[in-house]
């Protein structure tokens, strides 16, 4: 790993610097781009979903109440059907998050089996200290606003390791980890801050430099 170059106060690190919400947008999104690359029969399927989902008003907005997420489960089952085959359901050892986060509101059951919801665990990432983590989920972020607002595609080459400890049995377990955030969604708030060839090849040259991301792309304006 390169090493981390920051001045900035290590409070600062405590919390994410972007907001972060859950939305269904562009999962519906997919759906309704479905319809005109599917057959006749999958097209039906897909508009009476459809006209589920759009009766629901919570459902086509920023989600702020995760409690609606019950309310609406057939509804949901349905919007997530396309990143969960039911072949693969029970087989899957898969969850959805809001972005940036481990707020789980999507399990497989094998997840749960692994990691319950009412079970008392540690997450860790192996080989890097807490501080460390978090900066890579920053730099993540940025990355990911480059890629879909600057058109510029780059990899951050850490592995993804999790050791999971039950804090009743002291056991750890160890996952790879696989991350998919094809219908995550950046998005900035007012105008877009230009970047040069020279700032995003810089960027890029020393990409755990917090300081000139930050600089160049304050957090808050995404």
């Amino acid at each position: 790993m390169n090493s981390i170059k920051t001045s900035i106060d290590k409070d600062q690190f405590k919390y994410f610097p972007f907001k972060t919400q859950l939305s269904f947008k562009s999962l519906i999104e997919f759906w309704e781009n479905e319809l005109s690359h599917s057959n006749a029969f999958r097209t039906e399927l897909i508009k009476i979903s459809l006209e589920k989902i759009k009766q629901i008003p919570e459902l086509n907005n920023l989600i702020e109440d995760y409690s609606i997420l019950d309310k609406y489960k057939d509804v949901i089952d349905l919007l997530m059907a396309v990143i969960y085959p039911s072949a693969q359901w029970n087989r899957q050892i898969s969850a959805s998050v809001v972005p940036f986060s481990f707020n789980f509101f999507y399990r497989t059951p094998l997840f749960d089996k692994i990691l319950p919801k009412d079970g008392n665990f540690n997450i860790e990432k192996v080989g890097l200290a807490a501080e460390d983590v978090f900066l890579d989920k920053v730099i993540n972020a940025y990355l990911l606003i480059l890629a879909q607002l600057y058109n510029v595609q780059a990899v951050l080459k850490s592995p993804l390791v999790a050791k999971i400890k039950n804090i009743e049995t002291q056991l750890n377990s160890y996952y790879q980890l696989s991350v998919d955030p094809t219908f995550v969604r950046a998005v900035c708030k007012d105008k877009l801050p230009e970047l040069s060839h020279a700032e995003i090849k810089s960027l890029l040259k020393d990409v755990y430099n917090i300081d000139l991301w930050m600089r160049l792309l304050p957090p808050e304006k995404f």
